[in-house]
């Protein structure tokens, strides 16, 4: 009879710690907010370009990117979603680089979600056609949750 109740006791314990051993696993892998241009209005000739750099750690960084096209709502001064977009999971290495472009003479916005808060994003609006830099955007560093 002891031995069955400290099989059980033991079997118990290994169950727990697995399971809490799972949780934390997945809770390190969520992708949070990490960067976001808010709302940027393209011109002729011109991109906006997202960067994202896993950083000089020794850590792969899970990053997507979610981009929403704008356009004016009818007989509104509001803009309305014309399309959304978000990209498939990319594990960046240490040191290595995910671009994302959005293109058009409209309104964009893209949202960097990693499991890394540390990563770098820059974000740049380049004009094409005389192949320089138009603007740094600032990318506003948010706390909120993606789901």
């Amino acid at each position: 009879m002891k031995n069955i109740v400290r099989s059980s006791l033991f079997v118990i314990s290994i169950v727990l710690s697995t399971l809490a051993f799972t949780g934390t696993v997945l809770a390190q892998n969520q992708l949070k907010v990490v960067a976001d241009t808010g709302v940027v209005t393209l011109g002729p000739n011109q991109i906006l370009r997202v960067t994202v750099g896993a950083g000089d750690g020794n850590d792969t960084a899970l990053v997507r990117f979610r981009q929403t096209e704008y356009e004016p709502c009818l007989a509104s001064p509001k803009l309305c979603i014309r399309s959304q977009t978000i990209s498939n999971p990319i594990v960046l290495a240490p040191h290595e680089v995910a671009i994302v472009d959005a293109a058009d003479y409209v309104v964009w916005r893209t949202v960097v979600l990693s499991n890394r808060r540390n990563v770098k994003v820059t974000g740049i609006v380049f004009d094409t056609s005389t192949q320089r830099v138009v603007t740094q955007i600032m990318m506003a560093n948010t706390e909120v949750d993606f789901q």
